[in-house]
């Protein structure tokens, strides 16, 4: 005990006469403990946001897309199999919550003098549940709206902010591509998830959509909600099982659609997000 007094009483005298390397070593220390910490917490700081953003599209969603039709060796336009019909099958699997069928295309919109191109997304009454959006103002479009093919609208927070600029915008008449719409409610601000920007589109009746707007008679996508994440991959098979055998799909043959599994996406980019926070940590490391 002795010995470690002296030795500590020795190596204090030795601190305090090299005063200038003392505080340089002690610098160094502390910056690079602090750079470490600081680059590991930027790195679950991205972890937590990424997770965050999918869980804002929807909680545990399958999304079903068309396929991409091939030529030879070349990939041409999307295919056109899915429809409604598909959609009602797939509600009538076990475990599935909710069904979103929707149809989009960019179109230009006016209000008088105003007008801005953005995303025009033909959705039913389920869509809001389904991709965890929230009303600011007014009401959303319900079954009557869809199966009559009213022609109502309900704004993203960046079209009504350019096409108002503060003013009220229920009850008022927007054009879309030269058809009157009543706007009959206003969505909350999600804010921008990387390339794409949620807020950024109106929503109208899916009917609507396809018959008076676009013309179309099939789906961009149908977003499935399932009962919990355990019966997300069961479901997953039963769909693609359902949808082969209603398009007539031999076996071997490749699929006319695709399915995007959210837990399968989350789990991706953690995987992303944990090298980026180590490869951040190794540099830290280094100072």
């Amino acid at each position: 005990m002795k010995l470690i007094l002296q030795l500590s009483l020795i190596a204090l005298k030795s601190l305090t006469q090299q005063k200038v390397r003392t505080g340089l070593t002690m610098l160094g220390v502390i910056i690079g403990v602090g750079a470490v910490i600081v680059m590991v917490s930027i790195g679950e700081g991205a972890k937590r946001r990424v997770s965050s953003r999918i869980q804002g599209m929807g909680t545990n969603l399958l999304i079903v897309r068309p396929g991409v039709s091939r030529r030879g060796p070349v990939r041409s336009a999307a295919v056109e199999t899915l429809t409604r019909d598909d959609a009602r099958e797939i509600a009538k699997i076990s475990e599935v919550a909710l069904i979103s069928p929707e149809v989009s295309k960019t179109a230009q919109v006016k209000y008088f003098a105003s007008n801005t191109s953005t995303t025009v997304l033909g959705a039913t009454q389920t869509w809001m549940s389904v991709n965890n959006f929230e009303l600011a103002s007014g009401r959303f479009i319900d079954d009557y709206d869809d199966r009559t093919s009213r022609k109502v609208a309900v704004l993203g927070a960046t079209p009504a902010t350019e096409l108002f600029e503060g003013e009220n915008p229920i009850g008022q008449k927007i054009k879309i591509k030269g058809v009157n719409f009543e706007v009959v409610g206003v969505l909350t601000a999600k804010g921008q998830s990387g390339y794409r920007n949620p807020d950024d589109q109106i929503v109208v009746p899916l009917n609507t959509a396809q018959r008076r707007l676009f013309g179309l008679d099939y789906l961009r996508a149908i977003n499935v909600q399932v009962a919990s994440e355990e019966a997300m991959t069961p479901v997953q098979q039963e769909i693609e099982r359902l949808l082969r055998d209603r398009h007539r799909i031999q076996p071997g043959a490749p699929s006319d659609f695709n399915i995007r599994n959210q837990k399968e996406i989350m789990e991706t980019m953690a995987e992303v997000t944990d090298t980026f926070t180590a490869l951040l940590a190794a540099v830290a490391a280094v100072s």
